[in-house]
């Protein structure tokens, strides 16, 4: 009882850690380089893009 309610506690707390590490560092870095990318492959040519 008392450790299943730590476990799902933990559970939980880990779930939370990895949405709100990828919210913040990895999707806005996604979306960084996809608008850098496209915006390369606009000016200039699709060489500079990739």
């Amino acid at each position: 009882t008392g450790g299943l309610s730590r476990s799902i506690e933990r559970g939980t707390k880990g779930i939370e850690v990895v949405l709100r590490y990828s919210l913040f560092n990895i999707f806005p870095t996604s979306v960084e380089i996809i608008l850098v990318s496209g915006m390369l492959w606009y000016v200039y040519s699709i060489w500079f893009a990739v």
